[in-house]
């Protein structure tokens, strides 16, 4: 299955561009109901309560928690509660293991640049071959026809219906191969390349936007790094999704390559 649906997609793009109209509602919980219960697999949500002060004054407090609707009663959830910005934060550190140096980053899309330069004129070349073997197809496929249906082939003597079936049907194979390889080519070769754009600006941005984006903001960051979230004695657990866990991967030997390039006080 996809990743995202072309509406969640859209969205993400616009919450990591600025340009999210999302609105904050009362009692939203970015993350309630998406992270299961780690000791009895029940979902959790998120509550308010407020506390009133002897002095008159109050304060609000956030928290999530286990629903804790099993059915069995000798299976009790022994999970306590763990404050919003405490929960948050936790996926908020993972996010920040993506960040790259800006300066790093810019070079990167350099040298994606520079790449997709090199690689489009070689699929231009195999695109623009292709198309010109496709239009010989067709051109062959037009003749075929004319000279079955032409007056000076009325008795069959020029082509028979047998021949013209199986050359017909041998050029209708060859088209079908030569627009299945066009179909996989990109003569412009940038699908790669804008993921690997879209991979650095999510980065370099998502950390920033999820601490301070709306709920559905927040949401979506969320569902879009990761994958089966539990909630375990206040530890939030989930697995990075293959595209985020290999880009973690990639950074983690980047910034070591860095350190071991910087040069070293004294040295």
């Amino acid at each position: 299955p996809a990743m995202l649906t072309d509406e969640e997609f859209n969205l993400l793009q616009d919450i990591l561009d600025g340009k999210s109209k999302g609105r904050q509602r009362k009692h939203d919980f970015a993350l309630k109901g998406i992270i299961k219960c780690g000791e009895c697999n029940y979902c959790i949500t998120g509550e308010e309560q407020t506390k009133k002060y002897k002095n008159g004054s109050s304060k609000v407090f956030s928290y999530y928690r286990c629903t804790k609707k099993g059915k069995d009663e000798n299976k009790k959830c022994n999970q306590g509660y763990l404050a919003t910005f405490k929960l948050e934060g936790q996926f908020n550190s993972e996010l920040s293991q993506l960040e790259l140096d800006q300066k790093f980053a810019d070079w990167a899309f350099e040298a994606l640049e520079e790449t997709k330069d090199k690689e489009s004129s070689i699929n231009r070349d195999s695109y623009e071959a292709l198309q010109a073997a496709l239009e010989g197809v067709n051109r062959k496929i037009d003749n075929l026809t004319s000279l079955i249906i032409s007056p000076g082939n009325s008795d069959g003597s020029l082509l028979s219906n047998q021949e013209f079936s199986d050359r017909k049907r041998g050029l209708l194979i060859e088209k079908e191969e030569i627009t299945n390889k066009l179909s996989k080519i990109d003569p412009n070769n940038s699908e790669w390349a804008e993921l690997g754009k879209e991979s650095f600006d999510f980065a370099l941005l998502a950390s920033k936007r999820f601490e301070n984006g709306l709920s559905d903001d927040k949401r979506i960051i969320f569902t879009t790094v990761g994958s089966n979230p539990i909630l375990l004695d206040q530890k939030l657990l989930f697995q990075l999704r293959y595209l985020f866990f290999k880009y973690k991967e990639g950074i983690k030997r980047t910034r070591e390559e860095i350190d071991r390039l910087e040069p070293k006080n004294g040295s």
